[in-house]
């Protein structure tokens, strides 16, 4: 489509909002991701999907979530796991490339 960035398959891309504006990636939204999934804190991660700005993490969140509460097949249940785990910890630290080689954690 004319208009359209080309963006490679390894950043994450924002979404526009409504407004025309693009969402922020909020950092702390993988925190809480991370901790709610360590915690078994379900009903808190589910809160966070609806909240968060991130489709990618949403989308994630509810993958694992349905599995979880639905599949009988637990290999299933942690592969949707190990999704949600490995995308919280791709784009934790996709947005600090640019920060003089140093690690910063939000």
């Amino acid at each position: 489509m004319p208009g359209e960035k080309n963006t490679p398959p390894h950043k994450i891309s924002m979404t526009p909002q409504k407004e025309g504006r693009v969402a922020k990636l909020n950092y702390a939204d993988y925190d809480k991701a991370l901790y709610y999934t360590h915690r078994s804190q379900w009903d808190n991660l589910l809160i966070l999907m609806v909240r968060t700005e991130d489709d990618l993490l949403s989308k994630r969140i509810e993958h694992f979530l349905h599995a979880y509460n639905f599949e009988r097949d637990d290999a299933i249940v942690e592969k949707r796991l190990y999704d949600l785990l490995q995308y919280i910890d791709h784009a934790s630290f996709s947005g600090h490339e640019h920060e003089n080689g140093v690690l910063v954690f939000t």
